[in-house]
């Protein structure tokens, strides 16, 4: 009994060395961790630029204000050429007469032409109008009127005259009919002569010296 008794107090013994030697797991070599990589620096992303200031947006010119107007040159009013001292025809002015009296007083024709010029009579002066008057007592009255061609000239104007045996009786009548002509062209001063003597018979040339009208820019 008792090596049977020591057989089983053996075994127990074995038994509980074995199971102390199972309960543990095996010991696993643990490897240390690697150490972490130190952090790379990231650099900061650029500030942005501030916008630039815009220019201040220029300010429209204030429209250049045009100079008033010059006032349109007057006409520039011709008397007779001659004076009294050089013509004896002169002195005698027209007498305030009636238009149906001068028709009866004037039977005879005198010719004139109108010849418009600018600058010292090298450029004629095409499409210039050309009016010929005379007043009287009851009115004022157109005898003619035109436009001058491409040479400056309107001519072949034929008006009333007394007749020219008036000069050879001095009987206190002018010889002669007067006209007043008006002489208009854009860009040009208008152009007045007053009085400007028609003869029976004769052609009169009436030179008309354009200059520029101050007034047109």
């Amino acid at each position: 009994m008792e090596n049977l008794q020591a057989m089983i107090e053996r075994y127990k013994a074995e038994m509980m060395k074995a199971a102390s030697r199972s309960a543990l797991p095996p010991q696993e070599s643990v490897q240390p961790a690697p150490p972490e990589p130190a952090p790379v620096p990231v650099p900061a992303p650029p500030r942005p630029e501030p916008p630039p200031a815009s220019a201040p947006s220029p300010q429209p010119a204030a429209p250049a204000v045009p100079p008033p107007p010059l006032p349109p040159d007057e006409p520039e009013i011709n008397p007779p050429e001659a004076n009294p001292q050089d013509d004896p025809l002169q002195p005698i002015a027209p007498e305030a007469d009636t238009y149906e009296n001068f028709l009866r007083e004037n039977t005879k024709t005198g010719i004139l032409r109108v010849q418009a010029y600018a600058g010292r009579q090298a450029v004629p002066v095409p499409g210039a109008q050309v009016t010929v008057s005379r007043t009287f007592s009851d009115g004022t009255k157109e005898f003619a009127s035109g436009v001058t061609d491409e040479n400056g000239i309107f001519d072949n104007i034929v008006l009333p005259a007394p007749d020219k045996a008036l000069a050879e009786a001095p009987t206190g009548e002018a010889p002669y009919a007067t006209y007043d002509i008006r002489v208009t062209h854009p860009g040009y001063r208008t152009e007045v002569y007053q009085q400007v003597p028609i003869f029976d018979g004769i052609k009169s040339i009436q030179p008309v010296r354009f200059l520029p009208d101050r007034s047109v820019s």
